[in-house]
């Protein structure tokens, strides 16, 4: 779980815990919301210490909203204290109605509406808290989560053509013309840092909303993984893949796809397919029997990684496989290409056998085209073959 770019335009280190709930801690809020990284605003800060917990040793960036000038001083030596300056951020303001933030922006709102009274609304607390977050709010005396669920109107694309089919379709019916800015992250120039490699950088979405970058490039060349939370930026992991880029094409493109809160992508050269989890980064298994990547063969440019109903597609380097993504099993491969097109509709998959090197320069993928085939997605076995 829409798109990105540079580092936090707005300095945001946001939760908002409304101040009057002493007997609330950040683990019982943690608890209660499930939410225990991204972007917190609190409301109604008094003393700093439930927003320097909330920080939960920097997964969070928490802005606290102080409702008058003593209790922002006081809690912004308590940050300061704890050393969480940059990570915890402590203001007020003269009024909340309309609280000071873009909508669906934090993943965690706290607040005493009955501390509060008339001054800030359920209504507009919801209105600010980002799809599949939560507010924790207290009311009629009781402290309860308010989970918000994913607008119906919303869609996943989750793969570089949109999904598996590959028809740059997807059912969202909320995407238009920009009209304002949600945030920036962090790339500076490719001098001093990062940058996106030329017509690279997927990005993709699944359903919390995590945005991932598929081909961040550091001044030495080497290939990153970024991964944020979609609505608000706040990164959650990074990893260094890849060595080398070999060429100007050798970036991501296709070759990386999000399914059951899994990456699946290439991460080194003279590896099979890895499939990453999508809460920390960390490698979870490698489809072994595929294709292994190998740059100086045929660039990752040319690579397709699909998924549908749990089985990942590979076509690279003159091979087609298909894996059960859970397992890591090998369920067929041909080995017949190159395939420098595929994609999977209605359990088959849907395939060109024909030149990398003639699609590359033309942008189609029937140039050179030597077959068309269909398979059977589970099984491999050949539906048809039109040459």
């Amino acid at each position: 779980m829409r798109t990105f770019k540079s580092i936090f335009a707005i300095p945001f280190v946001l939760f908002a815990c409304l101040g009057l709930a002493t007997a609330q801690t950040a683990t019982e809020i943690f608890s209660a919301t499930g939410e225990t990284q991204g972007l917190c605003v609190r409301i109604g800060t008094t003393n700093g210490t439930l927003e320097s917990d909330l920080a939960n040793g920097g997964k969070m960036v928490v802005y606290g909203i102080a409702l008058n000038r003593g209790d922002r001083e006081t809690a912004t030596r308590t940050v300061a204290s704890r050393n969480l300056q940059g990570v915890v951020t402590i203001d007020n303001y003269p009024s909340l109605n309309p609280l000071p933030f873009s909508d669906n922006l934090p993943n965690l709102v706290v607040a005493d509406l009955d501390g509060l009274g008339a001054g800030v609304t359920e209504q507009e607390i919801m209105r600010i808290v980002a799809p599949e977050g939560a507010a924790y709010l207290k009311k009629g005396g009781s402290w309860k989560a308010y989970p918000k669920a994913q607008p119906a109107d919303y869609a996943d694309f989750n793969m570089f053509e949109g999904g598996a089919e590959c028809n740059m379709h997807i059912a969202d019916k909320t995407i238009g013309v920009p009209n304002s800015l949600q945030w920036v992250a962090d790339y500076p120039d490719r001098d001093n840092g990062f940058t996106l490699n030329q017509g690279a950088g997927s990005r993709t979405w699944h359903d919390k909303h995590i945005g991932v970058e598929g081909s961040v490039v550091d001044k030495e060349g080497h290939l990153w993984m970024k991964c944020r939370n979609a609505y608000n930026g706040r990164l959650l992991w990074k990893v260094k893949t890849l060595t080398k880029a070999q060429s100007d094409y050798d970036a991501r493109g296709r070759a990386l796809c999000l399914g059951d809160n899994m990456l699946f992508t290439y991460v080194a050269d003279g590896k099979p397919l890895a499939a990453m989890d999508l809460e920390n980064g960390n490698i979870l298994r490698y489809y072994e029997g595929g294709p292994i990547l190998d740059r100086k063969t045929c660039d990752l440019e040319f690579g397709i990684v699909l998924y549908s109903d749990g089985k990942v597609l590979q076509a690279y380097n003159k091979t087609l496989s298909v894996h059960d993504a859970k397992t890591g099993n090998l369920l067929w491969k041909k080995t017949d290409g190159p395939y420098p097109y595929a994609c999977i509709s209605q359990n088959n998959v849907y395939a060109i056998q024909g030149s990398y090197e003639e699609s590359r320069y033309t942008r189609n993928q029937n140039q050179g085209a030597k077959n068309r085939i269909t398979d059977e997605l589970t099984t491999g076995a050949r539906k048809w073959c039109w040459a």
